[in-house]
């Protein structure tokens, strides 16, 4: 096969960015996750996740983890609370891709990752050879948007530990040659 086609081929692939806490994960109640026992899953979302999932979309969780910057936990325990995650969505089927963390925070050191810089999304879309007009961003807060926004990337706000459910079939049969729009939970 020609390098041309397999290109092609390689920017078919559609992704849906989701933000950890507050969307995958509830967090309600908690300054930050450090344990797995401390880790509930947001049912709704995961649900609709593996809707996604079954229909080719990979899943990518883009998360600030300022809690590691200001030692309330180690980037260890948040690897292992991610590693976590995964192991609980792969025995319902559910896979995620790639785990992108920024631990920093801007009252410590600055970085280029933390959001609402879109700079993971693009390194996932760089990396995984992600068609971004395929592609959709679901976050609870702005900047989750202009995270989305900027990496020009279809946007869903849903409320904090809520669901996807009434936007699945917006995302479903979305034209992926449309314009840029955002959907948010005033929406459904």
């Amino acid at each position: 096969m020609n390098s041309n086609r397999t290109e092609i081929l390689l920017r078919e692939r559609k992704a849906v960015f989701v933000n950890r806490d507050g969307t995958l994960i509830d967090n309600e109640g908690k300054i930050c996750i450090s344990k797995k026992e401390d880790v509930t899953l947001n049912e709704s979302i995961i649900m609709g996740l593996k809707k996604l999932y079954d229909l080719g979309y990979m899943i990518i969780v883009i998360t600030n983890q300022s809690a590691v910057a200001k030692k309330l936990i180690t980037e260890t325990q948040m690897n292992e609370v991610n590693k976590y995650i995964n192991e609980i969505l792969s025995i319902r089927g559910l896979k995620i891709t790639h785990f992108y963390c920024c631990i920093h925070h801007p009252s410590i050191k600055s970085c280029v990752c933390r959001k609402p810089s879109p700079y993971f999304v693009n390194k996932a879309i760089e990396a995984f050879k992600i068609n971004r007009c395929k592609s959709w961003y679901i976050g609870t807060e702005n900047k989750d948007k202009i995270c989305a926004e900027t990496a020009e990337i279809k946007f869903i706000k849903i409320k904090s530990n809520g669901n996807i459910d009434s936007a699945l079939n917006q995302i479903i049969n979305s034209n992926p040659e449309s314009d840029y729009y955002n959907l948010n939970e005033e929406t459904f």
